[in-house]
């Protein structure tokens, strides 16, 4: 402390009340207290200079302190003993007072300092994007109407962009300062001249070092999209007393030129068939700038666009809406939405030709899209309609010799835009005889053959290259299964697809040139009917037949005997056979042949019906002289084999049963089942048949 600062003290009276506070915000303590300041004028007199609260500044350092009575800035109130209590009652930012004196009074001083005040021209200043650090204000302007020195200052950023951006500023005059990066404030310090403090703040530099922003993170004013980013940077100054400036906000408008969009498609073509399309599914977006996009266009180009059969159809989705104009084929996209929303939308866009027949000129599809400022460029899709394949058939015809011959083994056939055909027919269009005609083909390469007969279609299906569908065509044989086939010639039709259109049908002629193979003849047999007993002759030529003519009337010939053993001989064209000797009724076979003059022959099978009837015998007399010992039930073995024959006594007990009754090994012999001989007398007896055959009933007499 310095000596001044001493006798300064020693002109005060001895009721001392110090406060030590920073009253004027420089950092160190300074000493408020209440006294009286005097001098001597006589041995009991004084000259009192200020009676109240004094204000003694602290002008040194903390090493060092020094105090100089400033009374300008203490309170005069004329009383002993005043003491102060210092608090911010208002609220305003400095140190008000509250002073009791000898009265037992308590009276209020608001501190009414004014604040310092910085000044600057508010003008918007433009920050070009990459240019370094920008001093803000170089003509920034700071005063304080009642001179007070400033103790501090900061400058903040608005919105501060953590990372991005920086401020920096040029020490001087005993001003220091430090950037916090975590908010954006600069903060100057060092009590210093007003005049000073100006000097550093038109120093302080504004620099941005961040990446250009997206769209959805502008922020302050300006108009069109290439104002993407401003900011708002206040100054404040603090003087001694603690009073701060109000914040002067300089606007810093850093602009990027608006970046335009980009579009890519897929490498490429794609295909049209048969139904809608997807015309580019890997379609991709940039915008470096913009998170969002304003819009899309998809259009044929005009000189590809076909009215009346092209469309495009987009569903709309994701909160993009699509409008298609039929009479220029073009597709709008409107809509606010993120630029992967437009990326999935246009993805989604097909191509459909509404045409049974689609015009076959390749259509150019352009897309493009807008960022509300900028277009982008445009990519274009090839769509490729669809071309049906060609088939052409040989010149000439196709001769059948009476042996499976290929109809066309010369067929071309040809498609310009795909290399695989899904399915062929080949169709017996003209003189088709379902009887005689045949398509065949064997399965190959994938490709599955199926003849309709009733049609004379021929159908091959499965996915396969055209050139085995072309070698499939080529193996299809015509074949006719009559020996002596229709003469007409055939006409074979031809058509391939590829599975979306067809080719125009050709077609290869058959000319039928067959010369008939010798046939045999042809015997047509029906049963002939005869008594019991008789002989039978038939003339065989009215039996006989032969296509070609040629019948050998001299070759007739028994094959095989007939079956009951009655004799059989051919004399001629005569065929006699004799039942007189064996007593046959029933169904008897026997087998002819007949040849012609080329050596052709045939044998067919005769049926004779011998018709005769069941006699039954009424008496026998088993008594051992041979002579009428068994029962005789005549041509029941030959007419009814199948049979039951049953006896009974006069009481109607039935005393004998055998089954298929054969007049030899199963034949009554006058004895019982039990095998005893039964008495004579008279017998009933009943004859059944399976067959169906009428019983027959009646009485026999045992004569022993």
């Amino acid at each position: 402390m310095s000596s001044s600062a001493i006798s300064e003290f020693n002109k005060i009276d001895a009721e001392l009340a110090p406060h030590f506070i920073d009253a004027d915000k420089d950092g160190d303590y300074d000493l408020m207290m209440g006294g009286e300041y005097y001098d001597y004028v006589g041995k009991y007199a004084y000259n009192y200079f200020f009676r109240g609260i004094m204000f003694f500044e602290n002008i040194g350092d903390a090493s060092s302190p020094e105090f100089e009575l400033q009374f300008l800035n203490s309170i005069h109130n004329d009383y002993d003993e005043s003491d102060g209590t210092f608090v911010d009652i208002d609220g305003d930012g400095d140190m008000d007072i509250m002073v009791g004196d000898e009265r037992g009074f308590i009276e209020f001083y608001e501190n009414t300092n004014p604040s310092p005040v910085p000044g600057t021209l508010v003008t918007v200043i433009n920050y070009p994007p990459d240019s370094g650090p920008l001093v803000i204000d170089n003509n920034l302007t700071l005063s304080d109407p009642d001179g007070d020195n400033i103790i501090g200052a900061t400058v903040t950023i608005q919105d501060f962009r953590f990372g991005e951006e920086i401020l920096n500023f040029i020490p001087s005059g005993g001003i220091t300062g430090t950037f916090d990066p975590v908010t954006g404030i600069l903060t100057l310090s060092g009590t210093a001249p007003h005049a000073n403090y100006q000097t550093v703040l038109r120093t302080v530099t504004y620099e941005f070092i961040g990446g250009k922003p997206l769209s959805g993170e502008r922020k302050g004013f300006g108009t069109g999209r290439s104002v993407l980013l401003n900011r708002i940077i206040d100054f404040t100054a603090i003087d001694t007393d603690l009073s701060s400036s109000a914040a002067i906000g300089i606007p810093v408008s850093i602009t990027w030129p608006n970046e335009v969009p980009s579009i890519s498609g897929t490498p490429g073509s794609e295909r049209f068939k048969t139904g809608a399309v997807v015309i580019d599914a890997g379609i991709s977006l940039v915008d470096n700038d913009d998170a969002d996009l304003e819009g899309a266009t998809v259009q044929i180009t005009p000189t590809t666009f076909v009215n009346g059969q092209d469309q495009l159809i987009f569903v709309d989705q994701l909160g993009i809406t699509g409008s298609y104009d039929n009479a220029t084929g073009i597709l709008t996209l409107t809509g606010t939405a993120p630029i992967s929303d437009y990326q999935i939308a246009l993805r989604t866009v097909l191509y459909n030709n509404t045409a049974g027949l689609a015009n076959p000129q390749n259509r150019n599809i352009e897309f493009f899209i807008t960022d509300g400022e900028d277009i982008s460029n445009i990519t274009t899709k090839l769509v490729a309609i669809n071309q049906g394949p060609t088939l052409t058939t040989a010149v000439g015809q196709t001769s059948y010799q009476g042996v499976a011959v290929e109809v066309d083994n010369s067929i071309v056939i040809s498609d310009p835009d795909d290399p695989m055909l899904a399915d062929a027919y080949a169709q017996i269009t003209n003189n088709y005889v379902q009887a005689e005609d045949q398509l065949l083909f064997t399965d190959q390469n994938g490709i599955t053959g199926s003849f309709n007969a009733a049609l004379g279609l021929l159908t091959l299906t499965g996915t396969a290259s055209v050139a085995d569908y072309q070698a499939a065509l080529r193996s299809i044989r015509y074949n006719n299964t009559s020996a002596t086939p229709n003469s007409q010639t055939r006409t074979v039709e031809f058509s391939v697809s590829d599975g979306a259109l067809s080719s125009s049908a050709d077609s290869r002629d058959i000319t039928i040139n067959v010369i008939p193979a010798n046939q045999p003849p042809i015997i047509t047999a029906s049963p002939i009917t005869t008594q019991i007993g008789n002989v039978v002759t038939i003339d065989l030529t009215t039996l006989v037949s032969d296509p070609d003519g040629n019948i050998d009337v001299n070759s007739f010939s028994i094959i095989q005997q007939p079956q009951s053993g009655a004799p059989a001989t051919i004399s001629g064209s005569t065929l006699s056979v004799n039942y007189t000797s064996i007593g046959f009724a029933g169904t008897d076979l026997l087998r002819i042949e007949v040849c012609d003059l080329a050596g052709a022959c045939t044998q067919q099978d005769l049926m004779i019906v011998v018709e005769g009837d069941i006699i039954v015998f009424g008496g026998i007399s088993p008594n051992g002289d041979g002579l009428n010992d068994v029962w005789i039930i005549q041509n029941i073995n030959t007419l009814e084999p199948q049979n039951k024959v049953s006896l009974f006594n006069r009481w109607g007990d039935k005393v004998f049963e055998i089954e298929n009754y054969d007049n030899n090994s199963r034949v009554f012999k006058g004895m019982n089942d039990n095998g005893k001989d039964l008495p004579s007398g008279v017998y009933f007896y009943k004859i059944e048949f399976i067959s169906g055959r009428e019983i027959i009933s009646g009485y026999l007499t045992i004569k022993r």
